[in-house]
């Protein structure tokens, strides 16, 4: 290790080495082993490896060899490390080492004489240390093993595998030889890792034993190449779990990520004032169950923090079509985001902004929010629809499609003068009445009042409460829904956004149960898409979503605001009138929402087919006739398995045109399943047992 001539490196003792341990001292860790003058280390920037369509020259196939070569004498360096380091472990294993020196010494030798054949010397090119000082920090034999053996050796199966196949193509049979000795070597290698690791750790998965060992700037994504050998990973020892879990792992390779976290109740606890705020045990559900929805959202290395991390059978399901599996960090009987104080973090992505969200982020000091904690609960305040709504009217003037004014609602202050416009709702318009607090979500925080009702005790007693609670509530009328629509953008720090329609759909009682996949104007009748394009200021009536869009842009940049930003929009008719209008600004969210992931999940979808996103509650499984949402999956599975469409190239992911595919784990699922139905034979039959959507 500390010699600097390469003939001493490649030196094997004829006689054995004493492993007795007498005499043996601390040995210090050099900064970097010996080497010769000749090999100079890489400073500033690297020499970049050569691309495969340089690889017809000679001299670029010398180099890339000469990037092997400088590897296997690394690994050799840091195995005689180890035997310095570790001399009192176990002596299979400390031969084991001495054996895999041995070979790495013969890979080198081969790439060396290989190298000369294309005019390539060792050490014509600076060389890396990225190895070394990744890993001869190493304080146990598991240190070792994790580091070298279960990474650095793991991916050099992809890599002499992949270009093996590349020489082999070229015609350059015997740098193809070189490494298919290479690689069969490299299996033996990782089987010792695999093996010493099991009789090393006392407890825990293959994963968990390794992934314990790892530390920056090593991880699991190191563990793999180009390609993914997973024959070769069997053949050393390396479960089914553990190989899944390698080739599906992404981090942020040095970058900082985003930890991502499902609250759907983040406008409930706004409403709470007092800060004293407990999740009901419904929204608790939902959240375990939809916890690792973010996924669909998430870049590569993001982090996704639940109550319980999908299964790897899950999360193979999604790996297919390409989506990039973030890291799952499960907490333990709450959220406590204290647990993310080390890592390589770039903020929290909640679903919404709350004050604890706000603080956890400030607490880890990750990158600052750009608006003030305090106007967190003035953008959530649904009050603000009523002047959202008359800008928004001021704009369109008296444009018929927009309705009659007195379907945009008003903010009221006693319960003399809500009870008041509520016989005005019914009288003029023939429906009935909604009633909103200021915050709320998934129809908590909100009241129907049903045409010729008066109020019932219990709610008087919930509309005073509410007004105790606000001071004001939101009444308008609720009007009868042909099609709900969303306008859904992302306003970031320099106020840009670039919006996209999507389609969802709610039941009889406006609460939401599913989203089109797709384009969503794609299920439309014509009369349905005509009326889209409708006249509307010599522009197409959509353009009337991009005004509602710069309207809530310009109120929310005034407050610093930015994020993820959905308008819900609902084409209605009334009871008396044959007339279709469009209430552009029916809601507005500001945080994240399923139109957003419906957006995501487009991806996934051959080109025109057209699925359905759809929730499954609990309650609904006695209609088909079963009691778990696994045995759901098992029948829909059954009777509609994926239809895939292979990519135009062999490094394409194929696409889905057919077929079922949950989208959060039905094992774990309790209380709601999330589902895509793609195509008419499914739709079909869950409308037939469901009712339709």
């Amino acid at each position: 290790m500390l010699s600097p001539r390469l003939d001493e490196k490649l030196a094997f003792p004829e006689e054995p080495i004493d492993f007795s341990g007498k005499g043996v001292q601390p040995f210090d860790v050099p900064l970097f082993p010996g080497r010769p003058s000749s090999l100079k280390t890489a400073k500033g920037k690297r020499l970049s490896f050569p691309k495969e369509g340089d690889l017809k020259q000679n001299t670029a196939r010398g180099i890339v060899l000469h990037f092997f070569a400088n590897h296997e004498l690394l690994a050799m360096e840091l195995m005689a490390l180890a035997l310095l380091r570790f001399p009192n472990a176990p002596l299979p294993f400390l031969r084991g080492i001495i054996g895999t020196i041995k070979q790495e010494q013969d890979h080198m030798k081969l790439y060396m004489q290989r190298m000369e054949d294309y005019s390539v010397g060792f050490g014509d090119v600076p060389v890396n240390d990225f190895f070394w000082k990744a890993i001869s920090g190493m304080d146990s034999p598991s240190d070792y093993i994790a580091g070298l053996s279960l990474t650095f050796e793991q991916a050099n199966l992809d890599f002499a595998l992949h270009y093996r196949h590349v020489f082999e193509s070229l015609g350059d049979r015997v740098t193809s030889s070189v490494l298919k000795k290479v690689y069969e070597d490299e299996i033996g290698h990782i089987k010792h890792g695999v093996d010493w690791l099991d009789q090393f750790s006392e407890e825990g998965s293959q994963w968990e034993q390794w992934t314990s060992r790892l530390s920056l700037p090593l991880s699991p994504r190191r563990a793999r190449g180009i390609g993914f050998d997973r024959e070769g990973r069997l053949k050393a020892g390396l479960n089914e779990d553990f190989i899944d879990r390698v080739e599906m792992f992404e981090d942020g390779q040095g970058k900082a990520t985003n930890i991502y976290y499902y609250n759907p109740d983040c406008e409930l606890e706004v409403g709470q004032y007092n800060g004293h705020y407990t999740v009901a045990s419904n929204h608790r559900d939902l959240i375990d169950d939809y916890g690792s929805l973010p996924m669909f959202a998430c870049q590569h290395g993001d982090a996704v923090y639940l109550g319980k991390a999908p299964s790897i059978t899950f999360l193979k399901k999604w790996h297919q079509f390409g989506v990039s599996i973030p890291r799952f960090f499960e907490w333990s009987s709450k959220p406590d985001f204290s647990e993310f104080a080390s890592g390589n973090w770039s903020r929290i992505s909640p679903w919404g902004w709350t004050s604890s969200t706000y603080t956890a982020n400030q607490g880890l000091k990750l990158n600052p929010i750009p608006f003030d904690m305090s106007v967190i609960p003035e953008i959530f305040d649904k009050s603000n629809i009523v002047m959202l709504r008359s800008k928004l009217r001021n704009l369109a003037g008296d444009h018929e499609l927009v309705g009659p004014i007195g379907i945009d609602g008003g903010l009221f202050y006693s319960k003399e003068s809500v009870i008041d416009e509520i016989i005005r709702i019914h009288k003029e318009f023939s429906c009935p009445v909604v009633l909103k607090g200021s915050y709320g979500a998934a129809g908590a925080g909100m009241m129907r009042v049903n045409l010729g009702d008066l109020l019932t005790s219990s709610q008087e007693g919930w509309l005073d409460r509410i007004l105790r609670k606000y001071g004001q509530i939101l009444v308008e009328p609720w009007v009868e829904r042909i099609t709900d629509v969303s306008y859904v953008f992302d306003l970031d720090k320099n106020h840009a956004r670039m919006g996209q329609m999507t389609r969802f759909y709610t039941s009889d009682r406006g609460q939401y149960v599913g989203h089109l996949i797709g384009s969503f104007d794609s299920e439309m009748t014509y009369e349905e898409k005509k009326f889209f394009h409708s006249d509307y200021q010599g522009k197409p009536l959509l353009e009337l979503f991009r005004d509602a869009g710069d309207i809530v842009a310009d109120y929310l940049t005034e407050k610093k605001w930015c994020g993820p930003i959905g308008i819900d929009a609902i084409v209605y008719k009334l009871p008396e009138d044959d007339k279709t209008y469009i209430k552009v600004l029916g809601e507005v969210n500001p945080r994240m929402t399923m139109g957003h992931l419906s957006l995501h999940l487009r991806q996934i979808l051959h080109q025109g087919c057209i699925a359905k996103w759809r929730n499954i509650s609990k309650g609904e499984l006695k209609l088909l006739g079963i009691d778990s949402f696994t045995e759901l999956n098992q029948l829909l599975e059954k009777k509609f398995p994926l239809c895939l469409v292979a990519g135009k190239n062999n490094s394409d992911v194929p696409k889905l045109s057919t077929g079922y595919m949950p989208t959060n784990d039905p094992e774990i699922a309790s209380y709601s399943m999330g589902l895509i139905a793609a195509g008419d034979a499914i739709n079909n039959y869950l409308d037939q047992k469901l009712g339709k959507i």
